[in-house]
């Protein structure tokens, strides 16, 4: 049996963080933190999020999708998020789609489908109605790509964005993993920029690939946050 080397991790190596909680200086600052309205508890799994906002995006996604409500997400990480003093929740999932579960069966020969892994963006409102969904863009290989994690959230100092480290891999390489050891040497990394903006009462997210590029090399929310900083033109309007 051959195993491809960019085969999500099973046992879920990587940690989801949820990251840049701090306070906003002003109110029209984006300003993320965890005190959730509801009892945590046993039900909160690392990679697994919050069950409330993990039930909601997947609902969405079964309606939208037509996915049989078995299926489930393979990475997420979650916050609570206030914007102009409306309250949000946002989760960043990992799941496969259709066209990859329709191969998943059959493990004698894995094959990982263009743009079969995907990431995605899911804002709900205070009720936990989703407002807003983003699948994140991937053009590099001219889209043969397969997103295989999300690694947390954070704001951006003083702009209404997010910052969403990721992590794919190519699918038309051809490499394949020797053992088990060998999973992951292929993986990409990078940070994605989105922007946030309130409009006639709607939450609109969007990927803003001109900031850090797409692809690009900052790996995790200090290394983005750094070059930010030092990119003037990484100000949205």
């Amino acid at each position: 049996m051959q195993i491809s080397k960019n085969l999500f991790n099973p046992l879920g190596a990587m940690v989801c963080v949820i990251a840049g909680l701090l306070p906003a200086i002003t109110q029209a600052e984006v300003m993320l933190d965890n005190n959730y309205p509801w009892d945590m508890g046993k039900e909160y799994m690392a990679k697994q999020g919050s069950q409330p906002i993990r039930q909601a995006a997947k609902k969405y996604t079964e309606t939208t999708t037509h996915f049989s409500p078995d299926f489930s997400f393979s990475d997420i990480a979650d916050t609570r998020m206030q914007l102009n003093g409306k309250v949000y929740y946002i989760a960043v999932v990992q799941y496969a789609n259709r066209e990859q579960e329709a191969v998943r069966p059959h493990y004698k020969d894995i094959h990982p489908v263009k743009g079969g892994g995907v990431c995605s963006l899911y804002a709900t409102d205070a009720n936990l109605n989703v407002v807003a969904h983003l699948d994140f863009r991937f053009p590099e290989h001219d889209g043969n790509t397969w997103c295989n994690g999300v690694h947390g959230i954070a704001r951006v100092k003083g702009q209404d964005a997010l910052l969403v480290p990721v992590s794919y891999y190519l699918t038309d390489d051809g490499k394949l993993a020797k053992n088990m050891r060998q999973i992951g040497d292929d993986w990409r990394w990078m940070t994605l920029v989105l922007r946030l903006k309130q409009q006639n009462g709607q939450l609109i997210v969007t990927q803003d690939d001109s900031c850090l590029g797409n692809p690009n090399p900052f790996k995790d929310i200090p290394s983005a946050r750094k070059a930010i900083k030092n990119r003037t033109w990484c100000v949205a309007e």
